[in-house]
């Protein structure tokens, strides 16, 4: 692409490989579930509440997504916790960060088309050494988590999760779900919606791990609200996530508009 007017086959690799949808391919890093606290309940925009109000969880991952179809490579870190609307469940992520040369591309499409609370930050780092990977965020000069893991076994040994086993000749597919809003903005936020992103986990790799995590806030990216009190399982992956169609869950209404925009404002943009 050397030109403003575009080849129709650039067009077509914008969002879609042929054969594909679009899709993050080629995730490398770890992610971790552990127990939050029940605290985190407040932070939820009204529409939603936690899974499982008592013991709710708490879902972490920092990556580098190598071939995604829509951008160059970047880094990404992502925190939400667990939450339903009705019967509808999924993870609801406060805040995720990215940085590398596909960073900003990403950021922009995540955020402005798909609703998604994205942030650029300073720093993401993902390395492993034999069976131990070390994995940081850093914005604002602030490092807003450092994850540790010792690969070989989950915190709790009894837990697994359906990925186990897979290989790159044998992948195993897992569902997703994850929920967030999407709105206008020309004035004043306006046709505020709750979206379920649905899709596809298609796993390569993934080696059970033990987690060391720490999470930190600063004004503008409030990480440490979710804290992980516990971790419970975790795991360095090698996947591919496949998008699917994004479906409303409920459109809401506009005299609860403020409130709920008042859960989302952090999460996509920086105090003044």
């Amino acid at each position: 692409m050397f030109s403003y007017f575009c080849s129709q086959a650039d067009l077509d690799r914008f969002l879609s490989q042929p054969g594909q949808t679009p899709a993050m391919n080629q995730m490398v890093g770890a992610a971790v579930v552990g127990l939050t606290d029940p605290k985190v309940a407040r932070l939820l925009p009204p529409q939603l509440t936690l899974t499982d109000p008592v013991h709710p969880l708490v879902y972490l991952y920092i990556s580098e997504i190598q071939r995604p179809t829509f951008c160059p490579p970047y880094q990404e870190a992502g925190l939400g916790v667990f939450a339903r609307h009705g019967d509808v469940e999924g993870v609801y992520y406060f805040s995720l960060q990215l940085s590398g040369p596909g960073a900003e591309m990403a950021t922009y499409i995540g955020r402005e088309n798909g609703g998604i609370p994205k942030k650029l930050a300073d720093t993401i780092c993902v390395t492993r050494q034999g069976d131990a990977a070390h994995c940081y965020l850093e914005r604002g000069g602030v490092r807003l988590c450092d994850l540790s893991l010792e690969l070989g076994r989950y915190d709790l040994p009894l837990l697994h999760q359906p990925q186990e086993g897979c290989s790159a000749d044998k992948p195993i597919e897992v569902p997703g779900s994850s929920l967030y809003y999407k709105y206008e903005l020309d004035g004043t936020f306006h046709d505020l919606r709750l979206l379920q992103y649905g899709g596809t986990v298609r796993y390569t790799r993934w080696e059970p791990a033990k987690a060391k995590v720490t999470l930190d806030s600063s004004p503008a990216d409030p990480w440490g609200e979710a804290p992980i009190l516990q971790p419970l399982m975790a795991g360095w992956m090698t996947c591919d996530s496949l998008f699917g169609q994004a479906k409303v869950l409920c459109q809401v209404p506009p005299e609860e508009t403020d409130e709920t925009m008042r859960h989302l404002l952090a999460g996509r943009f920086d105090p003044v």
